[in-house]
């Protein structure tokens, strides 16, 4: 397919997907919106064309794009369903100025609603219910952008807690939590997931995680490793609780990650392998630098899995506390508010 029609600031913001400099379900959305609003804010409507039809095939043209550099995420493909549906309810009579302008308006109150304003309400209704405890141990695994909020704004209130953050390669996403909370002075501690079975001191008395989708059985899709760790929060009788916008919700079922999953580059994982001493040139090479010669040898790099809705305890999001269970529930109710909007 020829991209040739793309506008500059897509194509740019499918380099930085693609070079995982934007990530994150609500980093990627925002990205997503904001670019769309310029791509909208430039649009001309054709001679003899329709701004409702002809922008629609824009939008459909350009998302395209964005899944050729990387795949859409759960919270993605609700933002570009919302977005058509406001285009396809304008009124052909409304001059094409007002009606760009108002789609502006539109998506950016999607983002104030959906991800702003939703992450606040968590973080609130998470604290305010007594969720994080004086003298809590918190688990959690890579990074999640309102787990970091929630964890900002206990420590705000004066919360004595701790957290223990585990880690995976190739990303690494850890760090930038871990970053984030040691800058704030919050007593951290950091390992990587094959540690968190030893974890005894401190001993985390509740997992707190985030979502790149909720799918209709109550099980949690989410960066690759987090399945591992909340099974593990299980055997030990720890709480495990998922904090996930409503528009992460999805009626869509898979039993396991191999039904659908992201592919990242396999080099990845050669190149944060663990190393080896090289005697000729007294320097270190990865122990995987030469898989690719190894014809019985493939590295598998998977971005997401799957938490089975056994291993979850609680799913806080803007409407409350959800016990697994309802989350299909808790979806139709979305959809059926959407459509009366």
């Amino acid at each position: 397919m020829k991209w040739t029609t793309i506008h500059p600031a897509v194509l740019n913001l499918g380099l930085q997907y693609a070079e995982w400099g934007i990530a994150g379900g609500n980093a990627r959305c925002t990205a997503m919106l904001n670019t769309f609003a310029r791509v909208i804010a430039d649009y001309t409507t054709p001679p003899h064309q329709t701004l409702s039809r002809h922008l629609t095939s824009v939008v459909s043209r350009h998302v395209d794009f964005l899944n050729t550099t990387r795949a859409l995420s759960t919270s993605m493909k609700a933002a570009v369903r919302f977005l058509k549906h406001e285009i396809s309810v304008l009124s052909p009579d409304l001059p094409d100025e007002d009606a760009k302008a108002g789609l502006i308006a539109q998506m950016r109150s999607f983002v104030e609603a959906k991800i702003d304003f939703a992450d606040k309400a968590i973080v609130k209704e998470t604290l305010d219910k007594g969720k994080i405890r004086p003298g809590d141990v918190i688990l959690t695994y890579g990074f999640s952008s309102v787990v970091n909020k929630l964890l900002l704004k206990a420590h705000a209130r004066k919360i004595p807690f701790r957290v223990v953050v585990a880690d995976a390669r190739p990303k690494f996403e850890g760090q930038r939590l871990l970053a984030s909370l040691v800058a704030a002075g919050i007593p951290c501690s950091y390992c990587l997931l094959t540690a968190v079975p030893s974890l005894t001191a401190p001993r985390p008395t509740k997992v707190i995680l985030g979502a790149s989708a909720v799918l209709a059985n109550g099980s949690i899709m989410s960066r690759a490793g987090t399945a591992s760790v909340a099974l593990l929060a299980r055997m030990a009788r720890a709480p495990v609780i998922v904090c996930a916008e409503n528009y992460k919700f999805t009626e869509t079922l898979r039993l396991d990650a191999f039904v659908w999953n992201e592919l990242g580059d396999s080099e990845e994982l050669s190149a944060a392998a663990a190393t080896m001493p090289v005697t000729s040139t007294g320097g270190h090479v990865s122990v995987l630098h030469n898989w690719r010669d190894i014809a019985s040898l493939k590295l598998l790099n998977l971005h997401y899995d799957i938490t089975p809705a056994e291993d979850v305890t609680l799913i806080i999001s803007e409407s409350g506390f959800i016990p697994p269970s309802s989350a299909y529930m808790v979806f139709k109710e979305i959809e059926q508010n959407v459509s009366l909007a």
